[in-house]
């Protein structure tokens, strides 16, 4: 996924996993899934912990780490320092 998008998929994902009625449901997640293995969002690890603390998206760590677990961790360490 192109780093240019990466803001847009964080903040698609921060609202339908806690900002609508469409929390926690079968669509979050598909699109949580598409955005990880089909537009390869992890890949830019840098962008993603960039937009992670800007929009302060935290909360979707555990999401991630649902569907690509290695990828999180590296994550999770770059965001720690």
């Amino acid at each position: 996924m192109r780093s240019k998008y990466i803001s847009d998929a964080i903040g698609v994902l921060m609202k339908l996993f806690f900002q609508s009625e469409t929390e926690g449901t079968y669509l979050a997640m598909r699109t949580l899934e598409f955005y990880i293995d089909e537009m390869d969002m992890l890949k830019d690890l840098e962008s993603v912990a960039f937009e992670v603390e800007h929009q302060k998206a935290y909360a979707l760590l555990p999401k991630f780490k649902l569907i690509d677990s290695k990828s999180v961790d590296v994550l999770e360490e770059m965001l720690r320092g």
